[in-house]
């Protein structure tokens, strides 16, 4: 099994914005944001680890991370002159794992998705290193008046240009045994992770804090203001469960259900969401589970899911717009786009998860719908 890490770096000396790693930005301490994503993706199976030199940094990663892994980092890794490469070759030598990543508590806007899909990239392209840019499209120039990346003879329509991109710094991963041989968080064959371009968040100056702030603000709200759902529709193969065949003794085709499926569907209920089940079968299994699960809402061998919910919503009074949609497979494209909100497992079908609202951490089967009921509360509470 590859043994995944995080490291990420608060030191307490910072000069232009004293505190910086603590400070509060949008009422949580800066630091928070990105560590809380990073254990919330899921991917880091050897811990997420939050390296200070200060005790009081490491005692308020305690209280507002209590996931996270506080270390006491050594003082050479945590002075103005020190590298970030310094303290990954520091934690390295007293941690071992097969990939590192470097995760800045400085960028706030990083989500839990953005580790995961970059995760899905970097083992696709079997990288060695992974490096996380913004879209550019800009002309550059030298001070001695150069063009840097484009011929003014012969100028590109923006459209027509080659696709750039410009570092933000939020997070790197990188192969353990390359960086140990080059002691540098990027080499071999580089993958380039795409974020959109407001998260090209700098904080370095007190001025850039309230700035930082603004654009954090407008992000979050893009799901903040919307309405939270009232219905969630829920896929079963792939989903409920891992979408395996296996039969019993009698060659009667059993399914595969997980306890705590259960349990978050339970408390979606409680929290007043009404839950559909939609599946192209008509399983036994899958009626037994659900009698067992008091979910009376259920649409059983639809060969076309957009028809059947439609008519389905019409009836309940509902909509699209009130509508989370969980599932896994191509023939579930449809109503996901039509969904405001969508989630899939992390083994989805490649084109659900180019759409998904959100990729969940877990596999089918393997406890989508607590994901499903952690991203509701996080984004709707």
């Amino acid at each position: 099994m590859t043994i995944w890490k995080a490291l990420i770096p608060i030191r307490s000396g910072s000069k232009s914005i004293p505190d910086k790693n603590i400070k509060l930005f949008c009422d949580k301490p800066l630091f928070y944001w990105a560590t809380q994503a990073a254990v919330d993706s899921g991917i880091f199976n050897g811990g997420v680890y939050v390296a200070s030199d200060s005790e009081h940094y490491l005692d308020l990663v305690k209280e507002w991370t209590p996931q996270a892994i506080p270390l006491q980092r050594a003082p050479y890794t945590a002075t103005d002159d020190a590298s970030s490469e310094s303290v990954m070759s520091w934690f390295l030598n007293n941690h071992s794992c097969d990939v590192i990543s470097l995760v800045q508590a400085t960028t706030p806007t990083v989500t839990s998705s953005d580790f995961l899909n970059a995760k899905i990239l970097f083992e696709n392209e079997s990288a060695d290193s992974l490096v996380t840019a913004v879209p550019f499209h800009r002309f550059l120039w030298s001070a001695s008046g150069n063009a840097l990346n484009y011929d003014p003879r012969n100028r590109p329509r923006r459209q027509d240009m080659q696709p750039q991109f410009l570092e933000n710094g939020s997070f790197y991963f990188t192969n353990t045994v390359l960086f140990k041989e080059q002691q540098c968080r990027l080499g071999g064959k580089i993958s380039v992770y795409e974020m959109s371009e407001d998260t090209m968040i700098e904080i370095d100056e007190p001025i850039d804090w309230k700035n930082a702030e603004r654009v954090f603000l407008k992000r979050k709200s893009v799901v903040n203001s919307a309405k939270r759902p009232s219905v969630i529709i829920v896929d079963v193969d792939g989903t409920l469960t891992d979408g395996g065949m296996y039969y019993d003794k009698d060659g009667e085709l059993i399914k595969k259900f997980n306890t705590r499926d259960g349990s978050a569907l339970a408390q979606l209920k409680e929290m007043g969401l009404t839950i559909l089940v939609c599946t192209g079968e008509n399983s036994p299994a899958v009626n037994a589970r659900l009698k067992k699960l008091e979910i009376n809402e259920y649409l059983h061998g639809i060969t076309d899911k957009v028809e059947a919910i439609n008519e389905w919503l019409d009836n309940n009074d509902f909509s699209w717009n009130d509508v989370l949609y969980v599932g896994d497979e191509y023939n579930d494209f449809s109503a996901i786009q039509r969904a405001a909100f969508s989630v899939c497992p992390s083994d989805s079908h490649p084109s659900v998860k180019n759409i998904a609202s959100y990729i969940a951490p877990s596999k089918g089967g393997d406890g989508v719908i607590r994901d499903v009921l952690f991203w509701v509360k996080r984004n709707f509470s």
